[in-house]
């Protein structure tokens, strides 16, 4: 802001307000009456006059007041606050000296520096000359608005009123007194700002006005002496704060551009003035960054709603710098309060204090913690709560009704949303009332596509929805919401068939939030826990990942947790609900088999495929591969019997992967390598898993070859089914196509470091999407590479905590070493749950005895029956390690021809297309011989 000089000579007298300060004579006056002051305390004034607008430091303040000497820490704030007396500073008053905290004092209100004539004695009353005050120093910078201010200064030339309209909070004074800063030198007689902010009544408008003119009106009406001034003038009039007194702050828009050509206006409001000629320039919110892990610094940065809380945070903490470590928490806050510039503004204020992880954590009650302590703000800019009470008391009492009634929909909604769950009451004046919001920047309106959206801002939604608990419709409302969520997820599984899974997920996202906050009714106190389930269990939730895993978990516990007490609920939702969280253990099949029953019953054709799906799925995971393979039969039987073309063809997939795992691998191939008509067909939504059916179908080819003999296809089929699953763009597709595709096929060839990378992008994916249950798989590859590094013998307790199907994989990992864990798929096996690794297992049950007395009996009987199933399956890859386990033991028994005859001919037929671990041991055991 700085001092505004008038030109040549000395300037002895500083005039800010109705106060004068004559330096030479060290006197200061309140108009002709003399002020006193003590020494220090004028000389401090003078300091910070002749600097206004810049803050000068504590430590300079008492070099320059107290040279040489050591001074007390409260003896500056004792002459600060004489300071401030003097000059009538107080709550609701204007100021004069502001406290900047952790830098020093500024003084903030315009000062004029005029020329003593020789003639004119010191002590006579000097009056300002007339002209617009200087513009008001701004604390704060402004970012990210670049954009905006060349559209306004495209604007004024032709548009003499512009309103630049917004939430309170958003900047909309920063912006018109940076414009007018801008363009003052362009305009002959400057640039006046009025803030009428601090005005309670209308008629003090014209007074505010002609006291930024530096006016008296001297016997002459305000607005008379206003429109004789003005009429010759060319300037830019700057109206901030008009939302308060909309019609008084129109009437004199209106009253300026009709009687003064050369007066340009820019307002600033919550609402539009709708006056004659206005241009309406809605102000959002800052650019904000994505919330992508992947995003570095650098590139946040270049986002202004994380460079103000950057730089704010910065301002109030000297040794805080940004860094990349808490990049994550600072982009999760700067979203969380909407890239709003003065919610930024107090959240950067407590990093100081909580760190800016703890500001996070504190943000589930954003309208208490986010608050300034700037004593110099206006009274509704010193919390949001504050500055949102200010607006809501402009609201009319359906307005307020309304508001409070649109805080249930989380993100955007429609009017047709909005008329389906507000109250009776309400409904009448809905539409009026909405758009009166939309006007008044509380509700955001995006009227782009083919029907228009409204949304409300976070700070908003939260200060409505804690109006909202005290509504007596409150619970009335929330279950209208709910059931209109319920339609939403109804509505998501008819586009299924129509949309790229891109595009349905896009769609379906914006459910999700209304969804969370009707399940966290529901399951709450007072909520309907029928409706819960029913939420919960819709297939929109249940099978297209909408959810993560684990927030998906803690739902469907809920919902299982309400029918375990009695709610209501179809078994066909109850038996999805468990199927969910099954995750290869499953303990009670008894909701599986009333599903199944009550669909027969029913004769629902559709009901019971569904339900034999859900089966089927659930016992591949349990490891129960030839139950699994009776269901996907059965399916197939009912889908083709009601015609259900899209349900059959799933059901047609289903056996290559039971087919696979008991062991029949040629006919499992086949089945995955056609693609009937049909297949290219998305599955129903209730039969879609997380997974993509060519992930799946990918993994099983890449494994099935390498146990056909071809490991060097299987890695190539591996690598590009890893490119297919990043592609396809579910979390779990990429999980699923590491753990059970490309892992297995790491480590059966003996690539521990392929193995070790794969297990690191896992277990970092499974983290970053919180799938849990294929973190489990990551943690156990670690642990085979640890056992197979030499480090450990054995891998401690390694059956134990494991699933069937993990159970299987891990021995034939390991071998002997995986202890326990070969008894149990020993045993599995042997009841016929599981084929394809039975070759491998009872191999690695011989291994097992040999270090026993008189055990190479046993251990060749068990060697040779691995190596007939192996045959019989045509595994050549299981048949070569059961080969190399029996020459070894029939070399050391000396029989080193017929090891030789056994082993030689299937290294040969195999080649060097199964290369590997497997067929270097064979070559080596070869030339032992």
């Amino acid at each position: 802001m700085g001092v505004r000089q008038e030109p040549q000579g000395e300037a002895p007298v500083y005039v800010f307000g109705a106060f004068r300060l004559l330096r030479q004579a060290r006197q200061l006056f309140l108009g002709p009456t003399p002020v006193r002051l003590g020494g220090r305390a004028l000389e401090l004034l003078l300091v910070l006059v002749e600097r206004a607008g810049e803050v000068v430091s504590r430590a300079e303040l008492e070099r320059t007041i107290w040279p040489g000497t050591v001074v007390e820490d409260s003896c500056l704030r004792v002459h600060i606050g004489a300071l401030r007396k003097a000059l009538g500073d107080g709550p609701g008053a204007s100021r004069h000296i502001a406290n900047v905290p952790g830098r020093g004092y500024s003084f903030v209100a315009p000062v004029v520096a005029l020329r003593l004539d020789a003639e004119v004695d010191a002590d006579a009353s000097v009056a300002p000359p007339a002209g617009p005050r200087p513009l008001p120093l701004r604390m704060t910078s402004m970012l990210g608005r670049e954009d905006v201010m060349e559209q306004l200064r495209a604007l004024l030339p032709r548009c003499r009123l512009v309103t630049i309209v917004g939430h309170g909070g958003i900047g909309k004074t920063t912006l018109a007194l940076c414009l007018a800063r801008q363009l003052q030198d362009g305009y002959a007689d400057g640039a006046c700002f009025v803030d009428l902010g601090i005005l309670s009544s209308a008629i003090q408008i014209p007074d505010a006005l002609a006291a930024s003119l530096g006016l008296e009106p001297d016997g002459e009406g305000v607005r008379a002496l206003l429109e004789r001034w003005l009429a010759p003038r060319r300037m830019l009039i700057v109206l901030d704060n008009c939302e308060h007194l909309i019609e008084a702050a129109t009437s004199l828009a209106e009253c300026l551009l009709r009687l003064a050509p050369g007066i340009d206006v820019v307002a600033t409001s919550r609402e539009p003035l709708d006056a004659d000629g206005e241009w309406v320039l809605r102000l959002g919110p800052l650019a904000c960054p994505p919330d992508d892990p992947a995003l570095s610094l650098e590139q946040a940065l270049r986002y202004p709603a994380l460079q103000l809380l950057a730089s704010r945070a910065e301002a109030g903490m000297d040794s805080f710098r940004l860094g990349q470590a808490e990049l994550p928490a600072a982009v999760k806050l700067c979203r969380r309060v909407d890239g709003v510039p003065l919610a930024i503004e107090f959240a950067a204020a407590q990093v100081g204090l909580l760190g800016v992880q703890g500001v996070v954590e504190q943000l589930g009650d954003r309208l208490r913690l986010l608050g300034s302590g700037r004593r110099t703000v206006l009274p509704r800019h010193r919390t949001l709560r504050a500055l949102l009470d200010w607006s809501h008391e402009l609201l009319s009492p359906d307005e307020q009704r309304v508001l409070r009634h649109c805080a249930l929909f989380v993100g955007p909604f429609s009017l047709e949303a909005a008329l389906a769950v507000v109250g009776p009451g309400a409904a009448g004046c809905m539409v009026s009332c909405l758009l009166d919001l939309v006007s008044k920047s509380l509700v955001a309106a995006d009227t782009g596509g083919p029907d228009a959206r409204f949304v409300l801002l976070g700070i908003t939604r939260a200060y409505a929805i804690e109006r909202l608990a005290e509504d007596p419709e409150r619970n009335a409302l929330a279950a209208r919401h709910a059931l209109y969520t319920l339609g939403l997820l109804d509505e998501c599984e008819r586009a299924w068939d129509t949309l790229d899974y891109d595009t349905w997920l896009a769609c379906a996202s914006h459910v999700a939030g209304n969804l969370r906050a009707a399940l966290d009714w529901a399951f709450g106190p007072g909520g309907e826990r029928a409706l819960g389930v029913r939420l919960v269990a819709a297939p929109a939730v249940l099978g297209a990942g909408l959810f993560g895993e684990r927030e998906l978990e803690r739902h469907v516990r809920a919902a299982l947790e309400a029918i375990g007490a009695g709610t209501a609920a179809d078994p066909l939702d109850a038996v999805r609900l468990h199927a969910a969280i099954a995750s290869g253990v499953v303990a009670d099949w008894e909701p599986w088999l009333r599903a199944i029953g009550q669909a027969e019953a029913g004769g629902q054709p559709e009901a019971l495929a569904e339900a034999l799906y859900v089966c089927a799925v659930c016992c591949l995971g349990a490891g129960l591969y030839r139950s699994a393979h009776e269901h996907a039969l059965r399916m197939a039987r009912v889908a083709a019997q009601g015609g259900l073309a899209r349900t059959l063809a799933v059901a047609r997939r289903l056996p290559a992967a039971s087919l696979h795992m008991l062991g029949e691998h040629e006919a499992a191939l086949r089945l995955a390598r056609q693609r009937p008509a049909t297949l290219d067909a998305r599955a129903p939504l209730r039969l879609a898993g997380p997974v993509g059916a060519d992930v799946v179908r990918g993994a099983l080819l890449a494994r099935t070859r390498w146990l056909l003999g071809e490991g060097r296809a299987a890695a190539a089929l591996a690598r590009d089914l890893l490119t297919l699953a990043a592609s396809d763009g579910a979390p779990a597709s990429l999980a699923w196509a590491l753990a059970l595709g490309a892992l297995p096929v790491a480590l059966w060839r003996g690539d521990d470091a392929w193995a070790r990378d794969l297990a690191g992008q896992l277990e970092e994916h499974a983290e970053r999407h919180g799938l849990a249950y294929w973190s489990d798989w990551a943690r156990l590859a670690r642990q085979v590479l640890v056992a197979r590094s030499g480090r450990l013998e054995t891998l401690p307790g390694a059956a134990r905590g494991l699933d069937a199907v993990q159970g299987d994989h891990l021995v034939t990992w390991l071998g002997a070493a995986a202890g326990a864990g070969v008894d149990a798929a020993a045993q599995r096996c042997a009841q016929g749950q599981v084929g394809w690794c039975a070759a491998e297992v009872w191999r690695a049950s011989g291994e097992r005895l040999l270090p026993g007395a008189g055990a190479a009996r046993a251990a060749e009987a068990l060697f040779e029956r691995g190596l007939a199933a192996a045959r019989a399956q045509g595994a050549l890859a299981w048949e070569l390690r059961c080969a190399i386990s029996l020459a070894r033991l029939w070399r050391d028994a000396g029989d080193g021809a017929r090891a030789r005859a056994l082993l030689q001919p299937l290294v040969l037929a195999l080649g060097d297309g199964h290369d590997g671990a497997d067929r270097r041991a064979a070559l080596l055991l070869l030339q032992d011989f």
